[in-house]
């Protein structure tokens, strides 16, 4: 386990996959999995992304979850991309503040 999955899960509670080519961070909050982080290199991002956030729903799944919900923050450099990514994993627009804009899934 690299150092800041160490520390995000100290600090915050947060789970971490990693693998070479990138990481997600996640949280079971009663029946839902919460997807905060998820970074690929480039180069993996449209390959790998995906099989990250399947081994979270079947995490979540085991745990008893019943949705996966995610987060953009509309001020990421890359919020739009980050959007797309969602929506095409079949995320479904929950709610928004000012700060996230949140999505969610039934698992």
């Amino acid at each position: 386990m690299s150092l800041y999955a160490q520390y995000i899960k100290q600090r915050e509670g947060y789970e971490t996959i990693e693998i070479p080519e990138g990481f997600v961070t996640y949280r079971i909050e009663g029946e839902i999995v919460y997807l905060r982080d998820a970074y690929m290199v480039p180069q993996s991002r449209k390959i790998l992304v995906f099989d990250l956030a399947d081994k979270v729903c079947e995490i979540g799944r085991s745990s008893g979850c019943k949705k996966m919900m995610a987060s953009v923050s509309p001020i990421d450099p890359n919020a739009t991309g980050n959007l797309k990514v969602l929506l095409h994993y079949g995320m479904k627009l929950h709610h928004a503040t000012q700060e996230l804009i949140f999505f969610e899934k039934e698992l």
